[in-house]
């Protein structure tokens, strides 16, 4: 994990059942990891963003296909985002997902191919639990600890395609600060007449300059097209980022 500055000797340790538990306040770091020889997985609160990683997963694709059992989330098809040139993914919803580990049990994740030839791969990682250990890193994140929106159930990949689509304002505080890139993850519940309603910021980078807010403005201005079948998706929760470059 050091190759993405994920840990550091300066910082104090401590152990946390069998979570590895890293804290250092002077960087606003606290860190979580469980190491499985080939792969780790990292929970991390960076200056107030959550980051959940999972090492060691090459991927010739920026946004790999995934089918995840973990927790509630049971064979949930998820776009993931790959670090580039490293060997590293992470998932859509960090904190939802962090909270379906707090628990323990196994953490199933199979890949999809990412381009002809290459073969499915699947990671099976028995996770224990440390409720003390997740808890910390969302605490520090100031991230709710129980949440009902991880139990509603997600649309299929692939169901928001726009027919009105998000169309952010950059926002005059980034310009203001001079931040000319950023990046926010949204979840809405997908309503009738393809709206979307009950968005909420899943992420944002960076925070504090006003990204959050014009994405969420924007995301209720916009329409998904919805299917023949209209009630197979009405209520189910559809994630999109949105990406903020000045022009």
């Amino acid at each position: 994990m050091a190759a993405v500055g994920l840990a550091s000797p300066a910082m104090a340790q401590d152990v946390s059942a069998d979570w590895d538990l890293t804290t250092d306040p002077a960087r606003q770091v606290t860190l979580a990891t469980l190491n499985f020889g080939s792969n780790q997985i990292a929970l991390r609160c960076k200056t107030g963003v959550l980051d959940f990683l999972l090492t060691g997963v090459p991927t010739t694709v920026a946004s790999p296909a995934v089918t995840v059992t973990a927790g509630a989330i049971q064979n949930e098809r998820q776009q993931w985002l790959a670090w580039p040139d490293q060997p590293i993914i992470s998932p859509p919803e960090p904190a939802r997902f962090a909270r379906q580990l707090r628990a323990g049990g196994e953490l199933d994740i199979r890949l999809d191919p990412g381009s002809a030839g290459e073969r499915p791969r699947r990671y099976r990682l028995p996770v224990p639990p440390s409720i003390a250990a997740v808890d910390q890193v969302l605490s520090a994140c100031s991230i709710p600890l129980n949440d009902d929106w991880d139990l509603r159930q997600r649309a299929e990949l692939g169901t928001a395609v726009w027919a009105r689509p998000v169309i952010p304002e950059f926002p005059e505080l980034a310009a203001s600060r001079g931040v000319e890139n950023g990046e926010v993850a949204v979840g809405c519940a997908i309503a009738a007449g393809g709206l979307l309603d009950e968005c909420r910021i899943l992420s944002e980078t960076p925070q504090g300059a006003g990204f959050g807010q014009s994405a969420l403005r924007s995301a209720k201005r916009s329409r998904v097209e919805l299917p023949d079948d209209e009630e197979s998706v009405i209520g189910k929760v559809v994630t999109f980022t949105v990406r903020f470059r000045i022009s």
